[in-house]
């Protein structure tokens, strides 16, 4: 069953997050894979949220996490259920948009100066 493999993959994605003292965010692709597992079984981001402490049990379960790793686990996976690492996708994309119209502006500006305009 496909869901069962994703489900593995979350549960091992949250642990290998845990256990890495320099990452503060999950990955595009550890998010994607959470969320696939919370919209196959939920429907709701009630039930997001549920699934995501089922994920975290699992996981604490599967490999033993210190309090710091289960509170930064917890947190990011149930920023995964209410729709914040979409959020953060689109507000990268938005700073992008912003940096380049900036750097557009600027480059106007010094045209500008040059000629005395």
């Amino acid at each position: 069953m496909q869901s069962n493999g994703t489900f593995r993959k979350a549960v091992d994605s949250i642990i290998s997050f845990a256990k890495d003292t320099y990452l503060n965010i999950l990955s595009r692709e550890e998010s994607k894979t959470i969320k696939s597992v919370m919209e196959a079984f939920g429907k709701d981001k009630e039930d997001y949220r549920a699934i995501g402490t089922f994920l975290v049990f699992t996981a604490e379960e599967k490999e033993s996490l210190s309090n710091s790793e289960y509170r930064k686990v917890t947190r990011e996976v149930d920023d995964v259920a209410i729709g914040r690492y979409e959020q953060a996708d689109f507000t990268h994309y938005n700073n992008t948009i912003i940096s380049h119209l900036f750097h557009q502006i600027k480059k106007s500006y010094y045209i500008c100066k040059q000629n005395h305009l």
